[in-house]
């Protein structure tokens, strides 16, 4: 079994990411979340508070991709992207809001906003650095030339980017994307494809209502 991973594509108003590990372990688990004076989302969850990915009520998308080394204090991945959640609207406050946040440990966060704003925020050794552009790829490792020291046995994660680069310069609609993903995955995984504003993992096309 290879070693597990998360990889995502943000291209043409699409968000599709996949989770590349075997189901056991995952909690398989969706929160969807009104809190007072906070944003509504649906999202993965981990330990009811945190959450592995999600897209709130203004079509923000937001998940997680760790880079594997040592975690340090104080704020945890799953609470930094509840946090984005539960408080930005765009991917423009979501990357001001990681960048002001302490990071307990190494990861990418990929974004995507109902406007079709794109990004990557790689945030390691006190770092916090970004990637933009018109179409997005991220896996598990950094790609920042500040922060590619940091990389530890990434050949896996390396190895998942060309396709999902190849997928995102085509500009696959949402539909697309949710196939690729999954026919792509060598075991059964949770995949998730959304086009701003709907369910993850239910493909659908906001502009039309449908």
């Amino acid at each position: 079994m290879p070693t597990g991973g998360c990889s995502a594509v943000m291209s043409g108003g699409v968000y599709g990411r996949n989770y590349d590990f075997r189901p056991r372990g995952y909690e398989a688990r969706f929160a969807l979340v009104q809190a007072r004076d906070s944003y509504a989302s649906i999202g993965g969850s981990h330990q009811l508070t945190g959450r592995l990915d999600g897209m709130n009520q203004h079509g923000l998308t937001i998940g997680l991709h760790l880079v594997k080394v040592r975690p340090r204090f104080p704020l945890t991945s799953t609470l930094l992207v509840r946090r984005v959640l539960d408080s930005c609207a765009t991917t423009a406050e979501a990357i001001d809001l990681l960048r002001r946040l302490p990071h307990a440990m190494k990861y990418n966060y990929s974004l995507l906003d109902a406007g079709g704003v794109a990004a990557v925020v790689e945030a390691g050794a006190g770092a916090v650095l970004v990637r933009r552009g018109d179409w997005l790829a991220c896996t598990n490792h950094f790609q920042s030339p500040q922060l590619r020291r940091l990389n530890h046995r990434v050949a896996h994660s390396i190895g998942r980017l060309p396709p999902l680069e190849s997928w995102a310069a085509r500009q696959l609609s949402a539909e697309q994307t949710f196939k690729a993903l999954n026919f792509s995955a060598r075991r059964p995984s949770t995949t998730m494809a959304t086009p701003k504003r709907c369910i993850p993992s239910s493909p659908s096309r906001p502009s039309d209502g449908s």
